[in-house]
């Protein structure tokens, strides 16, 4: 019996959006195209086995599971693996290994996931910057707002404002569409 895999492909797309932030757009349920792997294309999946990671490495070179342990060697398929502070509740000294960018809360504008108001995620953010720290990454990546722009435009807004001097190295959103006009 054949499995089905859910992919989600992100691209990272230039923008002088806040400052010198990249802004990460993560397009979910797309499909992957034939295109060989990109730094710009990654997979969410929970429980993502090894010989699901071999099979999308022609075409993926990145990936998440919304936890901040990867729960497998990534790396044997040559692909890595990004940590993600889902929500507030996170160990606050996590840290021992090195990853290229540390992803922040999943989708804290909704109820059922992060569940969390701007103001809130801004206070507790400089201990994601230390979990960035303690993991040695290149990229932090602000808090992931849903698909919905208009609610996650006015989250973001009101997080950046709050985090004064915070450190925001790109900014995220998720988008359930596979073209930007919804």
């Amino acid at each position: 019996q054949k499995t089905r895999l859910r992919i989600d492909c992100a691209d990272c797309l230039d923008a002088k959006m806040m400052g010198q932030s990249r802004l990460l757009v993560l397009v979910f349920a797309c499909g992957i195209t034939s295109a060989a792997a990109s730094q710009k294309r990654g997979i969410a999946k929970a429980n993502i086995q090894e010989h699901q990671l071999h099979a999308l490495k022609q075409s993926v070179s990145w990936g998440y599971n919304w936890e901040l342990n990867p729960r497998m060697q990534w790396n044997r398929a040559q692909m890595d693996f990004f940590p993600m502070v889902h929500n507030n509740n996170f160990p606050r000294n996590a840290g021992g290994g090195h990853f290229r960018a540390l992803l922040g809360f999943n989708e804290p504008d909704i109820h059922h996931q992060a569940a969390m108001n701007p103001w809130h995620a801004a206070a507790i953010w400089p201990e994601v910057e230390r979990v960035a720290r303690n993991y040695g990454v290149q990229t932090l990546v602000s808090p992931a707002m849903c698909g919905d722009i208009g609610k996650g435009t006015w989250w973001m807004g009101e997080f950046l404002k709050a985090c004064k001097g915070c450190r925001v190295d790109a900014v995220a959103i998720h988008s359930y569409w596979c073209s930007l006009s919804g």
